[in-house]
């Protein structure tokens, strides 16, 4: 009979200490939860600005400017291989 009561002081002890590790858990996962929730938040809060008709805009006009930087660049290369065309012309001519 002693020994049943240490086998039922044991398993107790066990399930003590489960159900402490359950309660550490569920605290963590609520604090987890609720971090998660604020950085949801925050994104949404986010995403809300940079749908804002303003910043809409914004983004438009800054792919214009990328597309004539491109467009310019692309006239600069041009105009410089011309240029070094002319100048090999200029010499192969006499001209030094």
């Amino acid at each position: 009979m002693h020994f049943s009561a240490q086998l039922l002081k044991a398993a107790s002890d066990t399930l003590e200490l489960l159900q402490g590790d359950i309660e550490r858990q569920s605290d963590a996962v609520r604090r987890l939860q609720h971090d998660l929730d604020l950085e949801q938040a925050r994104a949404r809060t986010i995403q809300e600005d940079l749908d804002s008709p303003e910043n809409r805009d914004r983004a438009r006009r800054i792919r214009e400017l990328g597309d004539k930087i491109q467009h310019l660049t692309q006239e600069k290369e041009t105009a410089v291989k011309k240029c070094a065309e002319l100048e090999t012309e200029w010499r192969m001519s006499g001209h030094p």
